[in-house]
Order: structure tokens, then C-alpha cells, then sequence
């Protein structure tokens, strides 16, 4: 589906710098006076923000299967209430974390039907595919010490179910990240997360305004 909004989605493992981007990228288009709006997956809306709390901190284990569905009630929520209906403005959407997401973790990380839940995304997002994928990567012979450190830094924040799972999982996630590399090469854009957050951010900035301006 074609639309006239640039709609960006910002990925990476847990613990990458995701939300340190998303707050210069606010600032950033503050600055240029572009119209923009960012959007939280899981979370955003009424339904999206319980759904978070569920998902993320229940003390109850919730199935791969069921998690996907979850997410997917929630992304389509968001696409129903922010995203379709500023599709044919001229706007910046960006997402922290998305669809991309889910077939990250449910379909990699835990081994679910990729064929399926691919399908079930496609249709929570009204085959509205992404502009631009940016990517923080962190190789994965780094991560589980980047991710103790940072982890260890969070003092005042929960930590989610996604934070503590064992090196194989993240190796599966880190390969679903490939597998979408791989499929949306020309929208696809990988960046190292273990620069200087400020070196991250004019990196990305210079892939928008190429891709944008």
C-alpha cells in the first residue's frame, strides 16, 4: 500500500540504544520544524498500554503463540488510530519497535510458524510496508556484556521478560534480524550501536535526509 507519510521504523536488541535515538530524532525534527510522530510498540494507545504491562512484567508465563496475537491486537490498534488514518499527510512517523518485532522474537528467538505469524502481522499493519528499517546492531560476540552493563545501569526501570534470556535466544533474535536484512535490503539501514550515541544519531540523520530530503 502506498503512502505519502515517511515511516521509519527504529529496531535493535534489547538494551541497543533505542530509546536514546528516538529522543534526538525528536529533537532533530523539533529543530528542522517537520511535522512528525512517534509511536511505542507495545503501548501507545489505551488497549496498547495494558497490553504492554501484560506482556512485558506478568507474573504468569504467556505462550509464544498467545504473545504474538497480543502484540498483533495492539499494532493493529495503533495502525487503526495513528498510522492509517496520517498515512496521506506529510509526516514523519516513526515507530520504536514494530511488526519487524515480532518476527524477531516470536518467530526466530521462540521458534514459532514464520509463515503464519508473517501473514497475521501483514494483517494488523494493512500491508503497509516501512520506508526505512533502521537498525542498531551490536555483533553478537558483544552483546551479552553490553547488554549486563547496560542492564546493571537501568537501576530505577523494570526489567522486562524479553531482558533476561539465555545467549541462544538472542542468537536466534540477532538471526531474525538477518532474515529481514536480508528481505528488505533496499529499505534496510544497520548501524553499530557500540559508537558514541551523538556519532549514532548524525549517521542516522544523514540516511533520512538522503532517503527524504
Amino acid at each position: 500500500m502506498t503512502h505519502k507519510s515517511k515511516l521509519i521504523i527504529l529496531e535493535g536488541m534489547e538494551c541497543s540504544g533505542k530509546s536514546t535515538q528516538i529522543n534526538f530524532l525528536k529533537e532533530y525534527f523539533q529543530a528542522s520544524n517537520q511535522d512528525f510522530i512517534l509511536v511505542k510498540e507495545p503501548g501507545q494507545t489505551p488497549l496498547g498500554q495494558k497490553l504492554r504491562e501484560i506482556l512485558l512484567f506478568n507474573n504468569e508465563p504467556i505462550d509464544p503463540l498467545t504473545q504474538s496475537f497480543m502484540f498483533n491486537a495492539c499494532r493493529s490498534d495503533i495502525y487503526e488510530k495513528i498510522i492509517i488514518p496520517n498515512q496521506n499527510k506529510d509526516i514523519f512517523i516513526i515507530q520504536d519497535r514494530a511488526w519487524t518485532t515480532t518476527i524477531v522474537y516470536q518467530c526466530f528467538a521462540f521458534q514459532q510458524d514464520l509463515k503464519r505469524i508473517e501473514d497475521a502481522c501483514h494483517l494488523a499493519i494493512h500491508d503497509i510496508i516501512p520506508d526505512l528499517i533502521i537498525f542498531l546492531d551490536i555483533a553478537m560476540d558483544k552483546y551479552m556484556q553490553v547488554l549486563d552493563q547496560r542492564l546493571t545501569n537501568r537501576l530505577n526501570e523494570k526489567v522486562n521478560h524479553f531482558d533476561k534470556k539465555d545467549f541462544s535466544f538472542y542468537q536466534r533474535a540477532y538471526a531474525g534480524y538477518q532474515y529481514l536484512a536480508n528481505k528488505f535490503k533496499d529499505k534496510w539501514f544497520n548501524v553499530d550501536a557500540l559508537q558514541t550515541p551523538e556519532e549514532i544519531h548524525k549517521q542516522i540523520v544523514q540516511e533520512i535526509e538522503k532517503r527524504f530530503n
